[in-house]
């Protein structure tokens, strides 16, 4: 399955029609009140997949300006990110908003994904040799 997060209902209903448009099932949930993941199955369209990212990534932009929005207006808002787990759990980590912010400023949320997969792997698998001994391996 593909997860895709979204912190606000509008772009992630948007996402959603989207889906709805190119006849692609998908699954929605709601955890800890803030985040809503859509779930659909693994595609083999290049194609199609290609369009998905880039419609997810347009209404990431939207939904990162709703966030900033909120956050400027001082409402009570909450941030953080799905880290998937080696036993096939997602979980769901806090971030303060200010940071998260930044952070996607600089990344996109593929890059930021990929960021926190690799954090977790490094907790979850630790190695102990240097990142050059690694190398030499490879």
């Amino acid at each position: 399955m593909l997860e895709f997060a979204f912190f606000h209902p509008k772009p992630s209903q948007l996402f959603v029609d989207f889906l709805d448009q190119h006849k692609i099932e998908s699954f929605q949930s709601i955890e800890d009140e803030s985040l809503i993941l859509i779930k659909i199955a693994i595609l083999e369209d290049d194609a199609l997949l290609d369009k998905i990212e880039t419609c997810y990534e347009e209404l990431l932009e939207m939904n990162q300006m709703l966030f900033e929005k909120a956050a400027n207006e001082d409402e009570f808002v909450v941030a953080g990110v799905v880290v998937n787990l080696n036993d096939g759990r997602s979980v769901y980590a806090d971030i303060d908003t200010k940071i998260l912010i930044k952070l996607m400023e600089a990344l996109s949320s593929f890059e930021l994904n990929d960021l926190i997969n690799a954090v977790v792997d490094a907790v979850e698998n630790p190695d102990k040799r240097s990142p050059c001994e690694r190398r030499r391996v490879k």
